[in-house]
């Protein structure tokens, strides 16, 4: 048995290394690659790349539509829903006058003024605040980590 030195006949794996490379990404929302790569595939790739794209692109516009009518359908329903809200508190008003009017009848006015006016201020302040909607913001993410990674040279 020979007394082997691992070592011994292995080229030295950190010669001639040296200096350093870079890398850059560029990022793009279409499907499509840069004309200058596109036209360095095959054809038989570049049909297959466009059918994808043309498949995409429909995909895109069928989705668009779907959110747009459930876009439309969620404002039928919320004034659909308003309208409801309108109708039972014109029937609230009524019933809250005709029964101010019975307080009146009773001869008990200073009552019947008080419910007549309590309605008529809550009616001016629903009728002031009912343009104020609340509104949703839309969450962005945070990509600013990310965007220092994909910009810097590899070492």
């Amino acid at each position: 048995m020979s007394n082997r030195n691992p070592t011994r006949n292995t080229p030295n794996r950190n010669a001639g290394i040296g200096g350093s490379a870079s890398a850059q990404l560029s990022v793009s929302t279409s499907p499509l690659p840069d004309p200058g790569i596109f036209n360095r595939y095959e054809p038989h790739v570049q049909d297959t790349i466009m059918e994808m794209t043309k498949k995409e692109q429909e995909h895109r516009h069928a989705m668009n539509a779907i959110v747009i009518e459930m876009h439309k359908e969620s404002l039928r329903r919320e004034i659909g829903v308003r309208k409801i809200g309108q109708f039972l508190a014109i029937g609230a008003v009524i019933v809250v006058c005709l029964f101010a009017g019975y307080l009146a009848h009773l001869g008990y006015s200073n009552y019947a003024a008080m419910v007549a006016g309590g309605v008529l201020v809550s009616l001016v302040i629903a009728f002031l605040t009912s343009g104020k909607t609340v509104k949703l913001t839309q969450v962005q993410p945070d990509i600013s980590g990310l965007n220092s990674e994909i910009e810097s040279p590899v070492q």
